[in-house]
């Protein structure tokens, strides 16, 4: 299974309003390199796709529709250190983890620096 862009193996969103898990709306933009396989007539499949560069903007839960209150967390079964301490700040389009320090993006890795993703 594919993690979604700005999201670290192991961990996914939650939404500190309504609890949700499952659904959130990602604005991302993203530089790929896909290898196209295509037929004589010109249709196509894709049979490699490489990730170059990923940049993350706002991500909003689905259910109730906040910005401020998404964080990350550590997906059950997983080894990876939950990111979220719960005492953090976050821009108004951002997601908060570790101190709570957002980055432009709103995205920030456990330490409070700016990934760039």
């Amino acid at each position: 299974m594919e993690s979604p862009p700005g999201l670290d193996p192991g961990h996914r969103w939650r939404c500190g309003a309504c609890g949700n898990l499952t659904r959130f709306d990602v604005e991302s933009t993203e530089r790929v390199r896909r290898f196209w396989h295509l037929d004589l007539s010109g249709g196509g499949t894709v049979d490699a796709e490489e990730r170059l560069e990923v940049s993350v903007g706002p991500v909003t839960c689905r259910w109730c529709g906040a910005a401020d209150a998404i964080e990350v967390v550590s997906a059950p079964g997983s080894m990876a250190p939950s990111t979220a301490s719960g005492d953090g700040v976050t821009s108004g389009d951002g997601v908060t983890s570790g101190d709570g320090v957002a980055s432009a993006d709103g995205v920030t890795s456990s330490d409070g620096a700016a990934t760039a993703r």
